[in-house]
């Protein structure tokens, strides 16, 4: 039963990472786009797909959550304030992108809003997932680690270099195809 749990746990984290990644990396491209209306555009016909991919993340937490408490209690214990940045990078990207229309004078502060808040949410997946690779210090089923011990050399590079490029490129990737013209040439 618990290779049936790894199985799903583990599709649900690759279809989230292949099939949702692109977003956060038009956010970040977004950030660099040198013109207003080159990179207007692109958030609104990928809300259905935003909408639509993040199950897989939600499906995740919840195997790990049911399937696996201890794991979910080590990993939550160990990543507390990196989780909770990521949750607010990915609050406040999806409150940007629903207020971006509203008002002509926010319009900077709500691109500004969703570009930092992809950044943030990619920055942190990654400096988790580079703490992952370098391991926790578990014992009896507890972390006994630091609040800060996920913080290293490697969790940066993950996050920073790592995954904020490879959603960025994504991103590119996805633009490139979906779109001509300006957007094209920008991406």
């Amino acid at each position: 039963m618990i290779t049936f749990w790894v199985s799903i746990l583990a599709l649900s984290i690759l279809l989230y990472g292949l099939l949702c990644q692109f977003d956060p990396g038009i956010g970040i491209l977004l950030r660099f786009a040198r013109e207003e209306s080159r990179l207007r555009a692109p958030p609104r016909p990928i809300a259905p797909i935003r909408y639509g991919n993040g199950m897989w993340v939600i499906a995740a937490g919840i195997v790990l959550c049911v399937a696996f408490p201890v794991v979910c209690a080590s990993l939550l214990a160990a990543f507390y304030v990196p989780f909770l940045l990521m949750l607010a990078g990915l609050i406040l990207r999806r409150a940007a992108a629903e207020h971006r229309d509203e008002s002509q004078h926010l319009r900077r502060l709500w691109r500004a809003a969703y570009s930092g808040g992809s950044l943030v949410a990619a920055f942190m997946q990654g400096l988790m997932l580079g703490a992952l690779v370098k391991g926790l210090i578990i014992s009896r089923g507890e972390y006994s680690g630091d609040d800060f011990a996920w913080w290293s050399l490697l969790a940066v590079l993950c996050g920073g270099g790592g995954l904020c490029i490879g959603y960025a490129i994504l991103g590119a990737f996805w633009l490139a195809r979906k779109y001509e013209g300006d957007v094209r040439t920008a991406a």
